[in-house]
């Protein structure tokens, strides 16, 4: 029978990566309870949110450099581990800007 392979995955350091430039530039725009916000309010929606990003990322992808950006994104979208590490990685940064501003 037929077998889909995918031909590009996700690797745990590029998801690890994503969330890093995704968290810094939250921070970097001081929109860190908006963000934080937003994301636990889509918790529930997600794996459907990931699952539309999967399928429109041959769309998407001829509009960037990097091909592989919406597929890592919708990785995270649909993995709810992933999304938490996200809503953590962002209220860290937060905490650590508060922290130096005081």
């Amino acid at each position: 029978m037929f077998q889909w392979q995918p031909g590009y995955e996700t690797t745990p350091e590029a998801a690890n990566q994503l969330i890093q430039r995704v968290a810094k530039a939250v921070q970097r725009f001081g929109m860190e309870v908006p963000a934080v916000f937003f994301l636990e309010l889509s918790k529930p929606i997600s794996f459907v949110a990931g699952s539309l990003v999967h399928a429109f990322t041959p769309l998407l992808g001829v509009y960037t450099e990097n091909e592989h950006i919406f597929t890592d994104a919708a990785t995270i979208l649909s993995d709810r581990t992933l999304l938490e590490r996200l809503i953590c990685r962002i209220e860290e940064l937060a905490k650590e800007a508060d922290q130096g501003r005081h």
